[in-house]
């Protein structure tokens, strides 16, 4: 009751924490919306240790007073992997989608600045995308810091328009024209 044409605007929510296992559950209310408008806003970043953690700074926890060092990631694209992909999806699924909520995963990537596999970049990139494709009703964004340090993620040079991995690139155009 603002004026303009709020009841015609997508409102976006975020999920808990943006976090896809805190926001798929019974203890998240999403509000009634009589306009039918609203989209629930996640992160995607499974497995963390294969997409966040950095080779220069692992992980650790303490348990029994013994300290663990959690080795990251270098490879990802495993029967496993495929697997929780399409559970984390399948709840989102479930729980908005088939509710007439759209899911919007408002960022996705993996650190290129680390010692991962730049193939296993470029798989789990590449099913990511066409799996957010082929759920109707879901739509994912690529994180890109375009910073070329350590720790980030690096996909399309701003100052020189262009991608840093031209397979990374192919795929996105192939994604985006339906070929797939």
């Amino acid at each position: 009751n603002t004026g303009g044409k709020n009841k015609e605007r997508l409102l976006v929510l975020s999920g808990a924490l943006k976090d896809i296992e805190l926001t798929c559950t019974t203890d998240y209310i999403i509000p009634k919306d009589p306009s039918n408008k609203l989209a629930i806003s996640v992160h995607y970043y499974f497995p963390p240790t294969f997409t966040l953690e950095s080779d220069r700074n692992p992980w650790t926890f303490i348990h029994d007073s013994v300290l663990y060092e959690v080795p990251p990631l270098k490879k990802w694209g495993d029967e496993g992997h495929y697997n929780d992909m399409i559970k984390y999806f399948e709840n989102l699924k479930r729980y908005f989608v088939d509710k007439g909520i759209p899911v919007i995963i408002t960022e996705v990537g993996v650190l290129t600045e680390e010692l991962k596999e730049i193939n296993s970049i470029r798989n789990y990139l590449y099913v990511l995308f066409t799996l957010s494709l082929d759920y109707n009703g879901f739509m994912a964004c690529l994180w890109d810091t375009s910073n070329k340090n350590v720790g980030n993620m690096n996909y399309i040079n701003r100052d020189a328009h262009q991608w840093y991995d031209e397979i990374i690139r192919i795929n996105f155009k192939k994604m985006s024209k339906g070929k797939y």
